[in-house]
């Protein structure tokens, strides 16, 4: 929010608690926000994310041998509770490679982290070489 990429009725809503008191309804029928949202996404792009995250969190992976190169971020839950590779290492049976980059997006025609990703995949293709 202090970046400017995120708004206040953005914020207030990805909290489920937040959603759960009917402030946000409230905010609405009194015309103070547009709509209760839980990004700032459009509508459609918040059902289809809303869609792909239920199917996320019913799918349980089978066991995978191939090299793996798993991203973390600054959204991405860390402290002693959390292991830095967020549990892949229970499915990914190969070499599990994590790596920190701070920020990923494109945003209003601007890259944010990109050139990093696009080092790190390729100096993890590279060591997967023979």
């Amino acid at each position: 929010m202090r970046e400017g990429s995120l708004s206040i009725s953005a914020l207030l809503g990805s909290y489920r608690i937040v959603r759960k008191t009917g402030v946000l309804q409230f905010a609405k029928k009194l015309g103070l926000i547009d709509r209760v949202r839980w990004t700032d996404l459009t509508p459609e792009q918040e059902r289809f994310v809303a869609y792909i995250s239920r199917a996320r969190n019913v799918y349980r992976p089978l066991p995978f041998s191939a090299p793996v190169l798993h991203v973390i971020t600054r959204i991405t839950p860390r402290g002693r509770a959390f292991a830095p590779s967020i549990g892949w290492e229970e499915v990914v049976t190969g070499r599990l490679k994590t790596v920190y980059i701070d920020d990923i997006r494109v945003q209003g025609g601007k890259e944010f982290g990109t050139p990093a990703l696009a080092a790190e995949i390729e100096r993890f293709l590279a060591e997967q070489a023979p």
